[in-house]
């Protein structure tokens, strides 16, 4: 597999652990991580999250009353630096709710990530979502 779909294969990921709400492998594919997410329409400003333990207790507090949804991906940019050991990514997402509620966007945003190979391997070392809409 090739540097961009290994990436392209991280943040597909993502948002399928989200989705299912495995807090075990979203801790686990963010270990390396520092996690931060940004809503300013809502007044939300979580910054710093760091570690599978951390990361897991916090989407595990932060979608206990989330209705069920499905994260979209669009509009990857995935930028490898010259190194080739590190990467960022620009990447739209929506987010659309689903049954048992009529199906609705929940919410628009970005993300800009950064990875690096790690062992090898790439890995998410910062995750960052804005939501642009509310």
């Amino acid at each position: 597999m090739n540097d961009y779909e290994a990436i392209r294969q991280l943040l597909y990921r993502y948002s399928f652990y989200v989705d299912a709400r495995d807090y075990g492998k979203l801790g686990d594919l963010l270990a390396q991580a520092t996690f931060s997410l940004i809503w300013k329409t809502e007044g939300i400003e979580h910054t710093g999250i760091r570690g599978a333990d951390e990361i897991r207790a916090y989407y595990s507090n932060h979608q206990k009353d989330r209705r069920p949804s499905r994260h979209i991906i669009t509009n990857v940019v995935i930028d490898i630096d010259d190194d080739g050991q590190s990467a960022s990514v620009y990447a739209y997402l929506t987010s659309v709710g689903h049954p048992p509620e009529p199906p609705s966007v929940l919410l628009s945003g970005h993300y800009e990530d950064r990875f690096e190979k790690i062992d090898g391997e790439w890995r998410f070392t910062e995750k960052t979502c804005i939501m642009d809409l509310p």
